[in-house]
């Protein structure tokens, strides 16, 4: 149900709008994705006072809980409580979502400027994530994709008048892995611990990555893009690109399911440094990649294979 009243005498005086919901449908969601499927109900309450054509104060409550299922398997939120209150002691906006496998996320944000019909010039941003669960995109993902394990994480900045924006934080992934399905069989990747971190300030976002493997593997990324942060926000076409990945991984599932019937008790340590430049629209790829300590049987000749190496040097080429 929806209901609303207003009062007002003229133009001079205060008028106000009072406006509330109840029990409205989420189903409607559903139409945003192909195959997405949506139930439950949303409440709120927003009022709003007026004078002489200028806003005096916004009070907004809305919450939500409900379900939403992609591919028969739970996705996305489970409940969000939000508010907002802006009067001449400034803008004050909160939002708590807590996802389908018990993650949280907090958003704040604030603002000393006085009400008015238009977003706050400039103001502060928050934001927290704790425990959010991986496999709550796996829905999403290709179906031969998977993905296990918790995010946790914090960043904060602000916004301008002008548009910009400036902000940085860090995420940390406990207790993770990967797993792939492929005619050869499966891939799975132990990730114990990864950790990023990001900036995003002028004209690009940098970061770094951090991935510890099992088996004494390591991953270490830096990234360098062309995403100006500003409203509204959109990669540079021919900005410039810089990004590294150099780690080593013991691969030994892995190289067996990437050669199914063709060899045994495939196994080796894969080391890479690879590079990606040019710009957002033409990349450029670069790189080596080294097996080392390999080894295998190949049934067909009855021959075993040790301690072979292979190097793999890549000239800049683009991929596609």
């Amino acid at each position: 149900t929806l209901s609303s009243s207003s009062a007002a005498s003229d133009v001079y005086k205060r008028q106000s709008l009072d406006m509330r919901w109840q029990g409205v449908n989420l189903e409607r969601i559903s139409r945003m994705r192909e195959g997405l499927e949506a139930q439950g109900l949303s409440d709120g309450h927003a009022q709003l006072e007026i004078m002489g054509g200028q806003l005096l104060r916004v009070s907004t409550t809305a919450s939500a809980d409900g379900l939403m299922q992609q591919k028969d398997q739970p996705v996305g939120l489970r409940s969000l409580q939000a508010d907002l209150h802006w009067d001449d002691q400034g803008f004050h906006s909160t939002a708590h979502v807590e996802g389908v496998h018990k993650g949280i996320l907090d958003l704040k944000l604030t603002s000393p400027d006085p009400p008015r019909f238009a977003w706050p010039d400039s103001g502060q941003i928050d934001l927290t994530v704790d425990n959010l669960k991986l496999q709550s995109l796996n829905p999403v993902l290709p179906d031969k994709l998977a993905l296990v394990g918790a995010i946790h994480g914090k960043s904060g900045g602000y916004w301008q008048d002008d548009g910009q924006i400036f902000m940085d934080g860090q995420l940390k992934f406990a207790d993770s892995s990967l797993t792939l399905q492929n005619p050869g069989g499966q891939i799975d990747i132990q990730v114990p611990q990864a950790d990023v971190e990001w900036q995003w300030q002028g004209d690009h976002l940098t970061g770094s990555l951090d991935v510890q493997l099992a088996r004494e593997g390591q991953l270490h990324g830096q990234w360098h893009l062309p995403l100006p942060a500003r409203w509204p926000i959109g990669f540079v076409e021919e900005g410039a690109l810089q990004a590294s990945l150099q780690g080593q991984l013991r691969a030994t599932g892995m190289l067996a399911a990437l050669a199914p019937g063709l060899v045994q008790d495939l196994h080796g340590l894969i080391k890479g440094d690879l590079k990606a430049t040019g710009s957002w629209r033409d990349p450029i790829l670069s790189g080596e990649v080294t097996l080392l300590e390999a080894g295998a049987y190949v049934p067909a000749t009855g021959v075993t294979i040790e301690d072979l190496s292979l190097i793999h040097i890549s000239e800049p080429t683009r991929p596609y």
